[in-house]
């Protein structure tokens, strides 16, 4: 019998429920959201405003260290889900490096706890 691969997904992602702030770029105002999970090229976030699929939003993730600066990327906003236990809608995203990363900063490094 074979096994069926039914993961769409190019990457694996890791399961995060933190905190993050996100921007609607040509605006200041700072919103905050959830973010679910994060893969090399997609996440999910939850905020609580209804935005239209394609729209792009500026994402930043603290860093849990003090010495480090927290992540920050531009998401395009593929799906969304509405959330049945809290207000707020749920984003699948596609991602990439914002243009005030640093080069070496591109890539995602995820690791499990312990590793």
């Amino acid at each position: 019998m074979a096994v069926e691969n039914v993961e769409r997904r190019s990457h694996p992602r890791i399961e995060i429920d933190g905190h993050m702030s996100y921007k609607i770029p040509g605006s200041d105002k700072v919103r905050e959201g959830q973010l679910e999970n994060l893969s090399a090229d997609g996440a999910r976030i939850w905020i609580g405003e209804e935005l239209p699929t394609a729209s792009e939003v500026l994402i930043q993730v603290p860093s849990d260290s003090q010495d480090e600066a927290g992540m920050t990327f531009r998401a395009t906003l593929l799906y969304v889900l509405p959330r049945q236990d809290v207000t707020g809608y749920g984003y699948g995203c596609s991602i990439e490096a914002a243009a005030d990363w640093p080069a070496q900063q591109a890539g995602l490094r995820l690791v499990k706890d312990g590793a």
